[in-house]
């Protein structure tokens, strides 16, 4: 009997390992979103079917304040 356990382990371990080529391209984005953000600009952040459930959760992310009352939202739809 095959290792279910084990083989959804590696899987995921192989996903997260191929993101090391994607750094580049994650810093980039983020270094976007930071400098829009600061110069007074909105983040738009869009998805359809599954994803539109991922950009309500980022989106609720930047404009949410959970325990930490002090800071801004930030600005995005």
């Amino acid at each position: 009997m095959p290792d279910s356990f084990n083989e959804q382990l590696n899987s995921h371990i192989r996903v997260i390992e191929s993101l090391k080529i994607l750094k580049p391209m994650i810093i980039e984005v983020a270094d976007t979103i930071v400098y829009a953000l600061r110069t007074g600009h909105r983040i738009f952040i869009f998805g359809n079917g599954g994803s539109a459930s991922d950009a309500q959760h980022f989106a609720a992310e930047l404009t949410g304040r959970f325990e930490v009352s002090s800071r801004k939202a930030l600005n995005c739809i």
